[in-house]
Order: structure tokens, then C-alpha cells, then sequence
């Protein structure tokens, strides 16, 4: 079978280690003709395991740490009290921390998991696809944008590892994404820095119009009402 297909668990895993240690001669050796549909079930599956696995790890940290507290404190307390305990310096609600409200907002994260990476998917590759027709020549094909912004989410995995998964993965996303821009477009590193980092300056620059806009209104409005004011 394909390598290239997540169609099955050991083909996914293939695909993994492939994007993630070769990503130079798999972007490469991909078929610009394959559908978009496979990227974007591999970046689903992907993205939500790393979620989820994050979550874990992050949940089990934060419990860990407050029980160790917790053990500190009782300790402290008996060397001082003795066998003289009192309520009044155990933890009660107020104290502890708030790890079902967490709990529940990590799960609803992982929960719409699929439906933030279609999206991310789709916005990443649609500014991909246009910084590729800004910086480069050639006649450009949208779904090879869609290859870049799906295969690349093989970073999230990185996720699952403790600690460091955060940093990791966020490093390792960037490498996958020149990588991937270079090898499909067949530029240098230069223009692949361009159009890898094309939809983050362009949704930089909305959101610096957007707030410009704000802050004209909120001008206009406050002139208005101290005009009004006034008079």
C-alpha cells in the first residue's frame, strides 16, 4: 500500500515518522494529484491526539504539584501540632485549584479538536496558496497548499510529551513548514520563509486593520459625544 495514505493505523504511523524525520523527501515524493480529504483525516487525527495527550500530561502535572503541597503542608503542621489537628488549615474549596473548571475546558478543547483543524487548515492553506502566486512564477494548484497545511500538523504530536512538548512542537512546526514550502514550490529558502510565514503577516496585518478601525470609530464617537457635550 501507499505509504502516504493514513487509511490504517501502521500506515498513519508511517506517514508520521515520515513527515516528522524526513519531511525533505516526503513533501518531495508526494503526489501533487493526491486528494486534499487524505491531509486533512491525518491532520484530524493528529491534531487531536496531540490535544489530547496534552491535556493529560498538563491535568496530571497540576495534580501532582498540588499534592505535593498538600503533603508539605500536612507535614509541617504535625511537626508543629502534633496529633493536634484542626480544620481550620486543611484545604477546603476556596484553596484548592479550580481543576474542574480546567478539566472540563481542556475536554471541550479536545472535543472541537476536528472542527478548529478544518479550519486552520483551510486558512493556512488558502494564504499559502497565495503567497505562492505572490512570490513565485509558475502556475500554482491549491491542493499542494492543502498538502503543506496538513502533513505539517504532524509537529502537534509533539505535544504529548511532557514538558517540553509545547516548545518542541511549535520549533518543529516551523521546520516542517519551510520544508514543505520549499520542496512543493521548488524555491529557495528565502521565498519558502516568505510564503511559509504569508498567512501569519497577513492575518497580523487584518488584525492591526481591524484595530484600526476600532480605534477610528471609538475616536469619531468620543468627538461626537464630547461635540454634543459641548453645546
Amino acid at each position: 500500500m501507499n505509504a502516504t495514505i493514513p487509511g490504517t493505523v501502521q500506515n498513519y504511523l508511517r506517514t508520521l515518522r515520515q513527515v516528522l524525520l524526513q519531511p525533505k523527501s516526503f513533501f518531495r515524493g508526494l503526489d501533487p494529484n493526491e486528494k486534499s480529504t487524505k491531509g486533512l483525516v491525518f491532520a484530524i487525527v493528529t491534531q487531536w491526539i496531540g490535544s489530547a495527550l496534552f491535556l493529560l500530561w498538563n491535568g496530571a502535572s497540576k495534580r501532582s504539584a498540588w499534592m505535593e503541597g498538600l503533603v508539605d503542608r500536612i507535614q509541617s503542621r504535625w511537626a508543629t501540632h502534633g496529633p493536634a489537628l484542626s480544620e481550620s488549615w486543611l484545604p477546603n474549596s476556596s484553596t484548592m485549584p479550580h481543576a474542574g473548571q480546567e478539566w472540563i475546558t481542556g475536554v471541550a478543547s479536545v472535543i472541537i479538536t476536528p472542527f478548529t483543524t478544518l479550519f486552520t487548515c483551510w486558512t493556512v492553506a488558502f494564504f499559502l496558496h497565495l503567497g505562492a502566486r505572490i512570490f513565485t512564477a509558475r502556475p500554482i494548484d491549491k491542493v499542494r497548499a492543502m498538502h503543506i497545511a496538513t502533513y505539517c500538523t504532524a509537529s502537534s504530536i509533539l505535544l504529548a510529551l511532557p514538558w517540553v512538548g509545547g516548545a518542541l512542537s511549535a520549533f518543529w512546526s516551523v521546520i516542517l513548514l519551510v520544508t514543505a514550502t520549499k520542496q512543493t514550490y521548488s524555491v529557495g529558502t528565502l521565498r519558502a520563509f516568505a510564503i511559509s510565514f504569508f498567512p501569519y503577516l497577513a492575518f497580523a496585518a487584518m488584525m492591526g486593520m481591524f484595530l484600526a478601525l476600532l480605534l477610528t470609530v471609538g475616536i469619531a464617537l468620543v468627538s461626537i459625544f464630547l461635540g454634543m457635550s459641548v453645546v
